[in-house]
């Protein structure tokens, strides 16, 4: 593009790179800016600006987004388009407009693609990632991840590789893998460390801060993101300044340090509005509440949780409508899915006609080479045909997959926001009026919360069933199940305790499976067997051995059995048989039956009322 060009982009780079600088030189870039002519110069230097605003000026930053993406089109330079949509998508994405991001992530890739521009694609693949594990997508997010991880190795895009590891961890993370995300962590920061990126060690650092207050640890937990808000206001990374105060806040609040959470947490509410961060307004009202509520100012704590549930009901208009659109979406996939099978039928019918053809024109030996000609020359047009359709039918398909995951998540994440209202403003009406309400009041709100609870639990059940029932092809890898078994009866040790229980274990095989999913699979078991349960020592059995079916599995207690009547019902979904006495929702063996027919295995049950039940289930030997 000319020495010209080349100059402008090491400038260009160095203002926008350089984190302690980057706003100091914006006047700079939009003084040269102005002597560019029309052209990918000007296309590339918009885009550049647009980036260094769009964690501090949102507005501006769609401004010059914008600007750069119409040039761009002007142009029919593609790739300016896909990097103008790419820095809008990341601009919507510190703003919490996630869906906007998402649309413009998955746009930049497609142009990408069609470039084979491979560092575009790193960071397009990351960001896809990232759409993935906002929507729980745990797997897609890991594979996406990886992909982008291995581009930016052989790239030696440094920067690069520090983000994405940082990405894998949280996903380790998301898995109870506390080690192995602790690892990838480090090695992220020695990276930016090492090229003096303070952006990227605030981030690693308030990741590292968030894995410690999922393991409990908030003393821990503070230290890291105290470390990560004063590298990010050297960075002059408002976005990151204003997460981190607020998680530093919460910290805080866990410690019980309330009157330094609260100075925190609107430090982060008045910055989370600044820069028009709606997820971050939305976490510091909520905080802001919680922390009032523990001082005893329940007028301030009221007020704030009033805010947080305006603020939400603001932002439920453009949520219905995405809803819908995932609606219009599923229904007209649906449709064309429907129209395409009636045309395979068509064609179906239309070959048997031409198989008759065939037999006939074999009969007739003197005219038999030119009906054989016309048929196979008709056969393959129809077999064309065919393929295409199908080819289009696995498209729909995923894409009707991609709307019901994302109808999923959005049901469950609006479901769960005003359960979560319910449940704060009735736990501070408790605190505020704990002596002027009398035993009756109090049992109301007592169990108001419990359905708050149970409804929550609910909605995260459905939300997995989705994600299996959707799902077309695993990501799997060698599994040690004992590593697994250890973790689950590490996540129910006090359930355990509580219940005075003994396990009794084989010891299990590796294979090549899905981890997280028999991780949930095993949960499941054994926590309907200490659920279930009335003995005063009950006594599980977790039992293998291998036969002709490949794996054979089974789950074994002394609980209170289920009568022969039920064994086909209870792995429907929202079968509960003991619905007054027991809690629970309904899905979870509903899941358990999804999870082995992932893996093409069978579950099955055997029981005897008052004796207790033994959960089988086969994995193939593959």
């Amino acid at each position: 593009m000319g020495g010209k060009f080349i100059l402008l982009f090491f400038f260009a780079l160095l203002a926008v790179a350089a984190q302690g600088q980057r706003l100091r030189h914006i006047d700079s870039l939009r003084q040269i800016l102005d002597t560019l002519p029309e052209g990918k110069e000007k296309v590339f230097l918009l885009k550049e600006i647009a980036w260094a605003y769009k964690t501090s000026h949102p507005a501006l930053a769609h401004r010059y987004a914008g600007q750069s993406l119409r040039a761009a089109q002007s142009l029919k330079y593609p790739g300016g388009i896909a990097d103008a949509k790419h820095t809008i998508g990341m601009i919507a994405w510190h703003q919490g407009e996630y869906d906007k991001a998402s649309r413009n992530f998955f746009e930049a890739l497609s142009i990408r693609e069609s470039l084979n521009d491979s560092l575009g694609l790193s960071r397009s693949y990351n960001n896809i990632g990232n759409v993935y594990f906002r929507q729980g997508a745990f797997d897609k997010a890991f594979y996406y991840y990886n992909l982008a991880l291995g581009m930016r190795r052989h790239l030696k895009d440094s920067i690069g590789m520090a983000y994405s590891l940082n990405n894998i961890a949280d996903v380790e993370t998301e898995r109870n893998r506390y080690n192995a995300a602790l690892s990838k962590y480090r090695r992220a920061l020695e990276l930016t460390t090492t090229l003096k990126d303070l952006a990227g060690q605030a981030f690693t650092h308030e990741r590292i801060g968030m894995l410690r207050m999922r393991q409990g640890k908030a003393v821990e937990a503070a230290a890291e993101f105290h470390l990560a808000l004063g590298l990010g206001r050297q960075a002059q990374d408002a976005n990151a300044v204003a997460r981190n105060e607020a998680r530093l806040g919460n910290a805080y609040l866990e410690m019980d340090s309330t009157a330094r959470a609260v100075g925190l947490l609107r430090n982060a509410l008045a910055a989370s509005r600044k820069i028009d961060a709606r997820e971050l307004q939305a976490d510091a009202l909520e905080l802001l509440s919680e922390a009032y509520a523990r001082q005893g100012h329940y007028d301030s704590a009221f007020y704030f949780q009033k805010e947080h549930h305006r603020f939400y009901l603001s932002l439920m208009d453009a949520e219905r409508e995405r809803v819908m659109l995932s609606i219009q979406e599923q229904y007209e996939s649906e449709k064309q899915r429907a129209n395409l099978l009636e045309s395979q039928r068509r064609a179906s019918r239309n070959q048997k006609f031409l198989y008759i053809a065939v037999l006939i024109g074999l009969s007739l030996v003197a005219l038999n080479i030119v009906i054989r000609y016309r048929f196979q020359i008709r056969l393959t047009q129809v077999l064309q045909e065919k393929n295409q359709e199908i080819a289009q039918q696995n498209e729909s398909l995923l894409q009707s997959n991609r709307s019901l995951e994302q109808f999923a998540y959005v049901v469950s994440h609006d479901l769960r926001e005003p359960l979560r209202t319910i449940g704060s403003f009735s736990s501070l009406l408790a605190r505020r009026y704990q002596d002027k309400l009398d035993q009756n009041a109090r049992d109301f709100i007592e169990y108001i919360v419990m359905g708050v609870g149970q409804m929550s639990q609910l909605l995260d059940g459905l939300l997995t069933f989705a994600r299996l029932s959707g799902q077309q092809a695993m990501l799997r890898e060698k599994t040690d199940l004992n590593n697994t078994l250890a973790q689950v009866l590490s996540a129910l040790r006090s359930e355990i305790r509580q219940k005075n229980a003994t396990i009794q274990l084989d010891f299990l095989p590796t294979l090549q499976a899905h981890p997280a999913q028999l991780h949930q699979l095993f949960q499941n078991l054994i926590s309907n067997a200490l659920k279930f349960n009335d003995k005063e020592n009950p006594a599980i059995y977790i039992g293998y051995h291998k036969n002709g079916e490949g794996h054979h599995f089974f789950v074994q207690d002394n609980g209170i059995g289920i009568n022969s009547r039920y064994f086909d019902k209870i792995f429907l979904i929202f079968q509960r048989l003991e619905k007054q006495q027991y809690s629970g929702t309904g899905i979870g063996l509903a899941i358990c039956e999804k999870v082995v027919e992932q893996h093409r295995g069978r579950i099955w049950v055997e029981s005897v009322e008052g004796k207790g039940s033994t959960f089988h289930f086969t994995l193939p030997d593959d």
